[in-house]
């Protein structure tokens, strides 16, 4: 029927005029304009973004959650930040909550090597590798059944002799993110913060005279380890790129990611032309993805505990903040703690409240 009509039977393009949703674009003889050419490719670079964001948020969630942690002061593997007075508005962290005692590193395989954690008891953490994936439980879900014991965190490829006593924990990438929980006893974070400063890592190299471990208070202070919707997350992800093996990333990955410079030993090469459609497309991306699950359902496993004691008339309250180093407005959900936001003035205006059932 195709053919009888005179249209071409593949459906491929001659001299005409292709209308469609995002524009109009002019073909001659089946090859595009030069505007339309342009266009086109400006059009490709876009959607590559948006594919690229989507795709690599949770990536970007940890190398954000570190790039974070070493502007606050946090560069090595022993300098561990503790929120000893729990966490409150001027800490950014995702999935965090304000009833817990939270210590956080950074391993780095790649300058030393396989890494001893001598993890303290009563803990409840994990190891998780640079793309934000779970590696190991440490404390009452982990193999030392909360009585604390050495772990020992290999890096990739490695292939020499592991030595006994430990409990071994093989990463693909160099990076390793190093949380603890721990818990108030009768209202007060002293105990836990006692028991988490009693953490040592070291390069198992270095197992005769370890580095000393300095523990710095995240209580109070602006440590924003979100990820950024501009720029700055393509520069992340070639941060990312140039630090882990290659075979983290599939072929798709890498084409995908190729046309924002994205290479291995390549960083990404800013300037307007090449910025504009990165970020249209982090922000088109921001769009389809976190925003649209900004209803949350609160499961009533919550009943009798500290938090639910604590919210008044059961309800949570979103918190909105402008950051610089971001640049522009994160959002941080609290707990319906008044004295709190009393404290806190006008940075910490309840405005959205949503419904728990604690039935």
């Amino acid at each position: 029927m195709s053919e009888q009509n005179g249209a071409e039977p593949h459906g491929w393009l001659n001299t005409e005029t292709l209308k469609t949703r995002v524009g109009e674009f002019e073909f001659k003889n089946g090859y595009p304009t030069d505007d339309t050419a342009q266009r086109l490719r400006d059009l490709q670079t876009l959607n590559r973004a948006t594919e690229v964001y989507l795709t690599q948020i949770m990536r970007m969630g940890e190398t954000a959650w570190r790039e974070g942690m070493r502007a606050f002061g946090s560069v090595t593997p022993q300098q561990v930040v503790i929120w000893e007075g729990l966490l409150d508005p001027e800490s950014l962290l995702l999935t965090s909550n304000a009833e817990t005692v939270y210590a956080v590193t950074h391993l780095c395989l790649q300058n030393d090597g396989p890494t001893v954690v001598e993890a303290p008891p009563k803990m409840l953490g994990f190891l998780m590798d640079g793309l934000q994936r779970y590696l190991a439980d440490i404390g009452q879900m982990g193999k030392d059944q909360g009585k604390g014991g050495k772990y020992l965190v290999l890096p990739p490829g490695f292939s020499g002799d592991v030595p006994d006593g430990y409990f071994v924990v093989q990463s693909p990438t160099y990076s390793v993110n190093l949380s603890l929980r721990g818990f108030q006893v009768n209202g007060k974070t002293e105990p836990a913060v006692a028991l988490m400063k009693q953490l040592k890592v070291y390069p198992l190299a270095k197992i005769a005279a370890p580095p000393a471990m300095e523990f710095m208070n995240g209580s109070g202070q602006a440590i924003d380890t979100v990820f950024p919707d501009n720029f700055r997350f393509f520069e992340l992800l070639a941060m990312l790129v140039n630090e882990e093996p290659a075979e983290l990333f599939d072929p798709l990955e890498r084409s995908m990611s190729a046309g924002h410079r994205h290479r291995e030993g390549q960083g990404v090469q800013a300037g307007r032309q090449i910025e504009s459609a990165p970020v249209r497309g982090g922000a088109v991306g921001r769009g389809h993805g976190p925003r649209q699950f900004l209803c949350l359902h609160v499961r009533p496993f919550l009943s009798g505990s500290e938090m639910a004691r604590r919210a008044d008339r059961h309800q949570l309250y979103l918190h909105r903040k402008r950051h610089p180093a971001s640049g522009y407005a994160e959002l941080a959900l609290l707990h319906g703690d008044r004295q709190l936001a009393r404290h806190h003035g006008e940075e910490c205006r309840p405005g959205f409240a949503v419904s728990v059932d604690l039935s």
